[in-house]
């Protein structure tokens, strides 16, 4: 199999699977955005990246935000440092 034909069924999958969550209404439209309604397992925040998207691939770690515009790789980072500092107290 060579590249293109496995990239074309990786982005059909992505594809079926967003369609999906948006029908089962996980995720709304909220004019350019959307918006997560519940709960919904990704194996990474990458893949969940990807598949709101629309993409095969997408970097999860600095495409997800906050309302306050937080990444989430920022959020992790202040998770981190919050409980190490919790483990020095």
């Amino acid at each position: 199999e060579d590249v293109l034909e496995s990239t074309a069924r990786a982005h059909a999958a992505r594809t079926t699977q967003r369609a999906g969550l948006y029908e089962r209404g996980v995720f709304v439209r909220e004019g350019d955005r959307a918006r997560v309604t519940t709960d919904e397992l990704f194996t990474s925040a990458s893949a969940a990246s990807a598949v709101v998207l629309g993409r095969v691939a997408s970097n999860g770690r600095t495409r997800w935000a906050t309302d306050e515009g937080m990444t989430f790789a920022q959020w992790e980072a202040a998770l981190s440092s919050a409980a190490a500092l919790e483990e020095d107290a």
